[in-house]
Formats: C-alpha cells, structure tokens, sequence
C-alpha cells in the first residue's frame, strides 16, 4: 500500500497523497476486491519496484532543501533540474542492467523528461490527477530528517548506485545525495540547501563522493 500521509495533531492524519494498493501475482479477483471498495489497485509486475523507486529519487531532493511535491513539480526549476539529472542517470543504469521500468505516465522517458523541463505545469497537474497530490505533500524522508531519525536514503538511490556498480559503471549524482543526506543525519542541525545549491552539488561533486557513496 502506497500514501503519504502528515501527522497534524495527537491522533489526526491527514492524507496528502491518493493511496494505491499493488497486488503481487495474478490475482484479478483480489485487485477488483479492492477496487470495488473504491480502492486505487494496480498489479504489481517485474517494472513495478523499479518504477516507483525512480520516482522515489526525488526525495532526497525534496528532504536536503525541505520542499514539498509540489514545489519540485510546479515551482522552482532547479529543484526539477536536480530531479531530471538524478533520472536521467537512474533511467541510464536501468537499461545498462537491463530492468524493466515505466514512468508515471505512459510515454518514454525522454518525452516524459520533456514535459518534466517544459511542461509549465503540466508535471504538477499529472501528480494531482493521478496521484490525488496536495499542496502539502512531503516525503517521509524530509520528516525522518526533521525527527533525527535515519532515512531510507539507501535503498532509494543508493539501489541506483548499488545497480551501477555491479554492471561497472558509476551513479555519481545519485551516490552525492546519498553521502549529503548521510551527512544531515550525522549534522541533524545543519542548515537546509538551497536548490541552487543542492544543483550545483549535482553538478560539482568531488571526485571521492562520486565514487565512495
């Protein structure tokens, strides 16, 4: 089951993302179970996992600036250009390690990218539409950061850095936002970036964190 909720009181929760249900195997009777309830169901196939988990690479993005969803898909351009590097090496290493993967929408990834960088809107409207996505929407990453307690930050791009290295390449954007938010979590007061600065990260890196993470 897939949401994202806040915690806005003792005892309220306030879901900010529409909640999806995968169901594993070949279980049409199970899926219209839940879909007869109203339930948002899909069937979870071999491109499942790694098409939500290329999804998923925007939250380091999000938590390392605090920004919402929505500021990453409909407001501030250099938060989506740090989401279209980490894709675009994310999306490289899968078809390098041969797993299967699908974008949000069903399009290629580079006309997915395109409506990423040019849609005007078009991305934020899709994750509302589709997702049920509120203005408030965050990952739970940025809220473990928040907490001082530690993320899941490895097995979201550091899977993409893991993947790389076992076919001999190298994942260096997604391995710097993994060292950056190891870092907050051994430095939880540390200041937030800001997304220039976090895009200028992407893109200067050292060579020891391209290739330690």
């Amino acid at each position: 089951i897939m949401f994202n909720a806040r915690i806005e009181a003792p005892l309220v929760a306030r879901l900010t993302t529409r909640a999806e249900i995968l169901v594993g195997g070949d279980r049409p009777d199970l899926r219209h179970l839940f879909s007869a309830a109203g339930m948002k169901t899909h069937a979870a196939d071999a491109a499942s996992a790694w098409s939500k988990l290329l999804i998923n690479l925007n939250n380091a993005i999000c938590a390392l600036t605090h920004r919402t969803f929505s500021d990453l898909f409909g407001g501030e351009p250099a938060l989506m250009e740090c989401f279209i590097r980490v894709l675009d090496e994310a999306v490289a290493v899968l078809e390098a390690a041969g797993k299967p993967y699908a974008m949000p929408v069903p399009v290629p990834y580079p006309v997915y990218r395109f409506f990423l960088r040019h849609g005007h809107g078009l991305p934020l409207w899709i994750a509302r539409r589709k997702n049920g996505l509120s203005d408030q929407a965050h990952p739970s990453m940025r809220a473990d950061l928040e907490a001082h307690r530690p993320t899941e930050v490895d097995y979201l791009n550091g899977a993409i850095v893991d993947l790389a290295r076992e076919h001999g390449r190298r994942a260096p954007v997604n391995a710097t936002l993994v060292a950056l938010v190891h870092r907050r979590e051994a430095h939880p007061d540390a200041p937030d970036l800001s997304p220039a600065a976090l895009l200028d990260a992407l893109n200067n890196a050292p060579l020891e964190a391209r290739t330690s993470a």
